[in-house]
């Protein structure tokens, strides 16, 4: 049983009357923790002044000052990003980025799943033959190291820009010549659940005053500093896409980019949201990011090559139209592959009580989708469930799993 959290009425409606909110609204700040004024007007209007700086961030330092070298020196840079929505928005955001900053043009890469999960060593080869002299990774590369020393061996220095487990060990030992993970132990920076996408505006900030200082961008003249804030919007989709939490750095950073979605969307966020005749139903929020915005990014990358999302990420006004109606078109293939899987796997169990966990696997079923299908049978069953695509192929299956009841299924695998 959960133990009852007392709340003080006086404290109550000592903070109604002093922000002039009702006292459910009180109530529920400090049921939250959140019991001062100050600290209360953060959260219900943030702000970005109130961003706490980077400085901290272990590998910022060594990250900001190549990427910055390179774009002085003209040295082509490639960004290479996961297909998930999170890679995917982190990409275009440095595509934007060093564009405005007068790099030259960028390498983007986004991954596929036909050519496996993360940076590869083929990746790294392929960017090496295009040209690249630095490589950029958004939400992948911390446990990508046999593709980093690849591109290192071909005189390429990768900066990692990512937020999933970092193995044991010293994190310095990392081959990259910057590790940017906010769960490195030595990072002293107090945030730890930040999106890549959001890291990477952290990044390429640090990288825009760094150009700054140097004289190479100014207020006027060849090379204008670009405003920062400009990249706002994709922060607040791939942050509220990749489920983080919306406290501290997040809620600032994802309220001013939905702010920016509501006022000037790129051509493509507005002719994606046109497309799923949501334009005219309610103005851009966390749900309609959520539930229209983000599975529509995330389905190419599900079903294959997430190049598509990308493009209309950054797409022209004459691009945007076609480039959402593809990625419509994919999404309503992703969502019929999912209730394939999902019909044939509630056919395989008996009627009844399927057990502690359902465990099935099928072949001819997407891998991108096995994980959505898991949670709907895990919704339907009321059981964690686990749903594993097997290749005729290879012989392998790719899986995902989905826990309910509280089960935590990291520590039961």
């Amino acid at each position: 049983m959960f133990p009852v959290q007392v709340i003080d009425g006086d404290a109550v409606a000592a903070l109604a009357r002093a922000l002039e909110l009702s006292p459910i609204t009180a109530r529920c700040l400090m049921g939250r923790g959140i019991t001062g004024k100050d600290q209360a007007r953060g959260f219900l209007a943030p702000r970005l002044g109130a961003l706490r700086p980077p400085r901290k961030l272990a590998g910022l330092e060594a990250a900001v000052a190549r990427i910055a070298a390179a774009i002085t020196d003209g040295q082509v840079i490639a960004c290479f990003g996961d297909y998930d929505c999170d890679g995917v928005t982190s990409t275009a955001l440095w595509g934007r980025a060093l564009s405005a900053m007068g790099a030259r043009e960028p390498i983007l890469r986004v991954a596929s799943r036909e050519r496996g999960y993360g940076f590869t060593v083929a990746d790294a080869e392929a960017l090496a033959d295009a040209g690249a002299g630095l490589i950029i990774t958004c939400d992948v590369g911390t446990s990508d190291v046999a593709a980093i020393a690849a591109a290192r061996a071909r005189g390429i220095a990768v900066v990692v820009i990512d937020h999933h487990t970092v193995p044991a060990g010293d994190p310095a030992l990392h081959p990259a010549l910057a590790l940017i993970n906010p769960h490195r132990t030595d990072s002293g920076f107090p945030f730890r659940h930040m999106a890549s996408v959001g890291l990477s505006f952290y990044v390429a900030a640090a990288v825009k005053t760094r150009l700054v200082e140097a004289g190479w961008l100014s207020p006027a003249g060849t090379r204008i500093a670009p405003d920062i804030r400009d990249l706002l919007d994709l922060v607040a989709i791939g942050t509220i896409a990749d489920l983080m939490p919306l406290c501290a750095e997040n809620r600032i950073l994802v309220a001013a980019g939905l702010a920016r979605l509501r006022t000037q969307p790129s051509p493509g966020i507005a002719a994606l949201i046109r497309g799923a005749g949501k334009a005219a139903t309610r103005p851009i929020d966390e749900r309609m990011v959520s539930w229209t915005i983000a599975p529509r990014l995330n389905a190419p990358g599900r079903l294959g090559d997430a190049r598509p999302a990308l493009d209309l990420l950054l797409a022209s006004d004459g691009e945007a139209e076609t480039a959402a109606e593809a990625l419509e078109k994919t999404n309503d293939d992703r969502r019929a592959a999912q209730e394939h899987v999902v019909s044939e796997a509630m056919a395989m169990l008996e009627p009844g009580d399927p057990g502690p966990c359902v465990v099935v696997s099928g072949t001819g079923w997407a891998s991108g989708v096995v994980g959505i299908a898991a949670a709907k049978i895990s919704e339907q069953t009321g059981k964690p469930a686990c749903v594993i695509a097997a290749s005729q192929e290879t012989g392998l299956g790719i899986g995902s799993a989905r826990s309910a009841g509280g089960i935590n299924l990291y520590e039961a695998l």
